[in-house]
């Protein structure tokens, strides 16, 4: 009976997706009854008549005074590194969860762009479940931004003033970013072309920079920019409440009053070369010093490239395409709802499929002429559940997997270095020790990766850390694969003695107590010391070592590993230090364990902590012992982290 009723709640449920209060507002199938009063109305096609989509002036173009970009910062990830001569798309993605990022950049590369995507994000500390892989997978450079926006009020986050870059004035964050546009476009060539593009509610369907070669015939060159018109005549900067008010607001309405009758240009989708970008970013960002329109209730963006494109601040060189016949199509002002009420829709909500009838039978936006496919769709999400299937799907990672031979090359390695062994036999002490020695950056605890997935990242000429926990004879196997796959790599296979090791596991999981878990945990460790053991063999390049020998001297492994003279100049000799902190969490010694030297290991922590369970712990040492043992149900049981606990004391965790 429940089973039933949790059906008919769910189906209940389903049924209203797309209605709110008892009427229609999204979907990909409109009820026959919304599709009556649209008869009356049909639909109503630009595009702008030339006369109000070019500057109201006949005076020559302006160039931009140069300015000084801000800070970038450093790439958040050294791989994918930034391709000088690429053509670049760029755009501001904080805070976004992985669909976000699968719908930007999965539908651009399924698209077939094979150029860079460099975007403005949160820290990689920040960044929200699985992105930060997606985002390397799919070759995307970010670099970080924090803002803060606290001391502001209202409720779009863009349009807050905020402090971002120390030495920086506070600005909204819809400018913020176009001073992070232009310190990305000055880091490339002056042959790169630039897509500018709003994050969260664009996606692609074709290589927008092969869309523009095809329509003009060649690359968009010098100070060429390419500025894109919402839909006519649905968008004037005079029927526009939020457009019109921000130009009458900071510049005047006389200014209003010349612009009204102009088409609105979206500053959430733009193209140039490179010179082009760096010129209209540094134009927009002078007019901010001169006219400072946010503190006149004017945060956007937007208003700035109208007001400065219609009075002819731009160059000449600039040129505007329409809604439905160009590289853009941008298609939020077809739901009627801005500006609302002007009559030149049905009073029921409307959708692309049925109402403007541009999709084809697989789903995608057509131009007006109802059969090219547009490369790139703005403001889709105004049509919500419409598009929200296509969205994930287009967005799907289609790319076939590289497998390799476990015989096959990928390159010497000689600059590779790769850490193994059993849950927490100190790899990640190992590697902060190692990249501090290299003067690498150090990756997040949680960085566990397998060269040969980044193939590009191993085989490059700077030193990389991967750190790889083997926690099956399965990753052991592999870990002896990569010899040869790297055969001048240096590999470090970590071990610790039992008791501590298993112990240390016991505190981390839910199972303090549990002898079963402990016995568990004893063959999982017997399993893979076993199959290291068989492939171990004398190597200049292979170390196997223990916890307690590299803690005793930390020095002698690191020099092995990192010579002095390949060691970076500014790195001190690394030293033993006292034992770590007692109280606090797990996360907090991870973090104190990173920023210390080497400490003293205590072998027999786990008598101190474990009580009546150390004897069993001690036994546990003896491999032939534990696989005469009956395999415990508890190996079924998934390791369970609470780490959250507050203990009395520690041992080194991993």
């Amino acid at each position: 009976m429940s089973s039933m009723r949790l059906l008919l709640l769910f189906c209940t449920a389903d049924a209203q997706r797309g209605w709110r209060n008892g009427n229609w507002i999204s979907g990909f199938r409109a009820p026959e009854d919304v599709k009556a009063q649209w008869a009356a109305r049909p639909p109503m096609f630009g595009p702008a008549p030339l006369a109000n989509r070019r500057p109201v002036t006949d005076a020559p173009g302006k160039l931009a005074k140069p300015r000084t970009p801000a800070p970038l910062g450093e790439p958040l990830w050294p791989f994918p590194a930034q391709r000088y001569d690429a053509d670049v798309v760029t755009g501001l993605a904080l805070n976004y969860r992985e669909f976000s990022h699968r719908a930007f950049v999965g539908s651009l590369r399924r698209a077939g762009y094979t150029g860079d995507i460099t975007l403005i994000t949160e820290p990689r500390s920040r960044l929200q479940r699985g992105c930060e892989a997606y985002l390397r997978k799919s070759g995307v450079v970010a670099y970080g931004l924090v803002p803060d926006c606290s001391a502001s009020s209202g409720g779009n986050i863009k349009h807050k003033t905020c402090k971002w870059r120390e030495g920086q004035p506070p600005l909204p964050l819809a400018i913020i970013r176009h001073a992070l546009y232009l310190a990305i476009a000055k880091t490339y060539s002056p042959r790169s072309m630039f897509y500018v593009a709003d994050y969260r509610d664009t996606f692609f369907q074709a290589d927008p920079f092969q869309r523009v070669i095809e329509r003009r015939g060649r690359r968009l060159e010098g100070l060429e920019l390419l500025v894109v018109a919402e839909h006519w005549p649905f968008k004037k900067v005079g029927n526009c409440p939020f457009n019109g008010g921000w130009v009458r607001n900071c510049w005047g309405r006389a200014e209003w009053d010349r612009l009204r009758n102009q088409s609105v240009l979206c500053s959430g989708s733009y193209m140039g070369a490179q010179p082009a970008i760096v010129n209209f970013e540094t134009r927009l960002l002078n007019e901010v010093d001169a006219h400072d329109c946010h503190h006149k209730g004017v945060p956007s963006d937007q208003g700035y490239l109208n007001y400065l494109f219609y009075t002819g601040n731009l160059p000449a060189e600039t040129f505007v395409e329409t809604r439905g016949d160009g590289v853009v199509n941008t298609v939020g002002s077809l739901d009627g709802s801005r500006p609302r009420h002007a009559g030149y829709l049905p009073p029921t909500h409307v959708n692309i499929g049925e109402y403007w009838k541009i999709r084809d039978a697989a789903g995608y936006v057509l131009e007006d002429d109802l059969t090219t496919r547009s490369a790139a769709v703005h403001q889709w999400d105004r049509f919500g559940l419409e598009f929200h299937q296509f969205v994930s799907e287009l967005g799907r990672d289609v790319r076939p997997r590289r497998r390799l031979s476990s015989a096959q090359k990928l390159c010497d390695g000689e600059r590779l270095i790769v850490i193994g062994g059993f849950h927490h036999s100190f790899t990640s002490v190992l590697r902060a020790q190692l990249a501090k020695r290299l003067g690498v950056p150090l990756r997040g605890g949680r960085d566990e990766r397998w060269p040969d997935d980044h193939v590009e990242e191993a085989c490059s000429a700077e030193w990389t850390v991967f750190k790889k926990p083997t926690n099956s004879p399965r990753d052991v196997r592999r870990f002896e694969g990569l010899r040869r796959k790297f055969p001048a790599a240096r590999m470090i296979f970590c071990t610790r003695d039992a008791p501590n090791q298993i112990w240390s596991l016991m505190k981390r999981t839910c199972y303090r107590t549990s002898e079963p878990f402990a016995t568990c945990t004893a063959l999982k460790r017997c399993m893979i010391n076993e199959a290291e053991r068989k492939w171990r063999r004398p190597s200049a390049r292979d170390w196997t070592v223990d916890l307690a020998d590299f803690a005793a001297d930390p020095r002698s492994l690191l020099r092995a590993v990192v010579p002095a003279h390949l060691a970076h100049p500014s790195v001190r000799e690394p030293r033993s230090a006292a034992g770590p902190p007692r109280g606090g969490s797990h996360d907090d010694l991870r973090r104190w364990q990173v920023a210390q030297p080497v400490y003293a290991y205590n072998d027999d922590t786990y008598e101190r902590e474990s009580g009546s369970l150390a004897p069993l712990l001690k036994s546990l040492s003896n491999c032939a012992r534990v696989r005469s043992l009956p395999r415990s149900l508890a190996c079924l049981v998934k390791r369970d982290n609470c780490s959250h606990q507050v203990i009395s004391s520690y041992t080194l965790s991993e």
